[in-house]
């Protein structure tokens, strides 16, 4: 006979382990955040900080990974109905689309101010239904870094499918080889015709969120219990992570782009089912955790704000007034960080926390 699949529960060790997944997104929130400093603000990094401008891209794909791994945990068992379904799209739409609506309101509006244009009618379009995902030269968005939330919006959109089909550990592997291959091939096949396209669409980050679906349906079959497998796991994830991030081994950064990608879904992957497993103390930081809660503020506002800061030529004044390029570097991120905690904590609870008051009432009312 077989045995019943458990339902969900949210006993204290789970929640407590979510409390470090949460952490675990606010780090990714950091390191978009400060990789946009040198990116976008122009800071210049001192040379013991190019692994900012070389490796922080990756907070997005581990995004992608607590996605995946966090929407299985949460409704995994609970999409099976079309009623079902239906609440888990309002509860993700309101989610995401208030804040989404507000920062594109702000920009439109901004575009026609400071330079007069008017956004075409069809982008703007694509841009509410959060379709340009799949339109190569719309996927960027009208949204400064709006592009991952178009590819997150599609990935929301068949997650039942993946719900209903990734429920062993044969099946886990099974999709993450399939996502794994199509991301390669899209990558080769698009890279030099379609442009950025290439990297922002949801197939090249499909191996990141089946590898979070994974994560979830390994420790869902552990029971949701800790294991202390769980260190050996989490010892090899950081070490490679670091392997990797600070180019110990120069041979692995210059393995084929094609593999790069997926390596770096497993490390993920299997880093977040160790925090899982065992209870790791430094990711139970409070500012972490609330780092976490106000990651999608901070990832939508950090754009806007630091190119006002470059308008206001803050890199050049800083730079002037200070000779020292570590202390350029602190200032800036001090400022930054300062205007951007600031903000995101206005909009969370002013845009975010009703907006998801509001999904989780119409959710129910179905």
């Amino acid at each position: 006979m077989t045995k019943p699949r458990k339902t969900m529960s949210f006993p204290a060790t789970q929640r407590k382990q979510l409390k470090s997944l949460e952490s675990l997104r606010g780090i990714a929130a950091l390191m978009i955040v400060f990789y946009h400093l040198s990116e976008l603000l122009k800071v210049p990094l001192p040379n013991a900080l190019d692994f900012i401008s070389n490796k922080f891209w990756l907070g997005v794909p581990l995004f992608y990974t607590l996605s995946g791994f966090v929407i299985a945990y949460g409704y995994a068992e609970r999409v099976n109905s079309a009623n079902q379904r239906l609440k888990f799209y309002i509860a993700r739409f309101f989610r995401i689309a208030p804040l989404f609506y507000t920062m594109l309101a702000i920009l439109t509006l901004w575009t026609w101010g400071a330079h007069r244009q008017v956004i075409v009618f069809q982008t703007l379009i694509l841009n509410i239904t959060f379709l340009f995902g799949l339109v190569p030269g719309k996927h960027e968005s009208v949204v400064l870094a709006g592009w991952s939330i178009g590819i997150e919006m599609l990935f929301y959109i068949l997650f039942p499918l993946f719900a209903a089909t990734i429920k062993t550990v044969r099946g886990v592997v099974a999709a993450f080889l399939i996502a794994c291959c199509l991301s390669a091939l899209v990558r080769w096949q698009m890279g030099q015709t379609f442009g950025s396209y290439g990297y922002m669409n949801l197939l090249t980050h499909l191996p990141f969120f089946m590898a979070g679906i994974g994560g979830y349906r390994i420790w869902q079959l552990n029971e949701f219990s800790q294991h202390r497998a769980g260190w050996l796991l989490l010892g090899v994830s950081l070490f490679l992570s670091l392997v990797f991030v600070f180019n110990i081994i120069p041979a692995l950064n210059n393995l084929p782009r094609l593999i790069y990608l997926d390596l770096w879904a497993l490390i993920f992957g299997a880093l977040i089912l160790s925090v899982c497993l065992v209870s790791f103390t430094p990711l139970e930081n409070p500012v972490l955790r609330r780092c976490g809660e106000l990651s999608f503020s901070l990832y939508l506002l950090h754009p806007m704000l630091m190119l006002t800061l470059v308008k206001l030529q803050l890199v050049g004044w800083l730079s002037a007034k200070l000779t020292n390029e570590w202390l350029v570097f602190a200032s800036a991120s001090l400022i930054t960080f300062s205007l951007l905690w600031g903000l995101s904590n206005i909009t969370y609870r002013l845009v975010e926390v009703p907006g998801i008051a509001l999904g989780r009432r119409l959710a129910r009312a179905c």
